[in-house]
């Protein structure tokens, strides 16, 4: 059984994004997951506050990852979106129209992504898994926690042996273990090095 490297991925879990995130972060995060949105996010979220960003980027990485963000009840939707319930109540009516309108562009895309197998995506469709991939595992390789090195976006199961490009099968490395781990898969319980 191959391992599962996701962060908060377990059955009933949310991606849970920091709670307070200052605003001099927020454009590095706004920078960094823009790609999260299959649109035009300057134009579609022009009027918004830091604060529905930062909640819309949230939701926009959880939806990518779990593909279920529009059935969670309120309380997960605000834990997902790193709010209060009571904050939830002020944004949802500004970020969950957003979120509504490209979920089902996310779903498609992410089918898209998956259905490549046994070859590398075009620069743009990697870019965009990259960057989802890194939000998901908080920007820290999966296989020895490190955060202070060239991380790389590792195919659990290599492109070489059948493995897709599905987030699923992605995993944030840092440059040793990815070395390391070359072509090998990961199985439950089995270590690379």
């Amino acid at each position: 059984m191959q391992q599962n490297f996701s962060k908060g991925l377990q059955s009933g879990s949310v991606i849970a994004f920091p709670s307070a995130i200052s605003p001099e972060r927020h454009v590095g995060l706004h920078l960094a997951l823009c790609p999260l949105y299959p649109g035009n996010y300057h134009t579609d979220t022009m009027l918004m506050t830091a604060e529905e960003h930062i909640a819309l980027q949230a939701l926009l990485l959880n939806e990518w990852v779990r593909g279920d963000t529009l059935d969670l009840e309120e309380s997960a939707l605000a834990r997902c979106a790193g709010t209060s319930r009571a904050q939830w109540r002020v944004l949802k009516p500004f970020v969950a129209p957003v979120l509504a309108d490209i979920a089902d562009a996310i779903a498609e895309k992410k089918q898209a992504l998956a259905a490549v197998v046994g070859e590398r995506l075009p620069g743009r469709a990697w870019e965009i898994a990259r960057s989802i991939v890194f939000a998901r595992d908080d920007y820290a390789c999966v296989y020895c926690g490190a955060r202070d090195r060239s991380l790389h976006c590792d195919h659990v199961l290599a492109l070489a042996n059948g493995g897709s490009n599905a987030i699923e099968n992605l995993a944030t490395a840092c440059a040793p273990c990815n070395a390391k781990k070359g072509a090998k898969s990961v199985l439950a319980g089995s270590r690379f090095a």
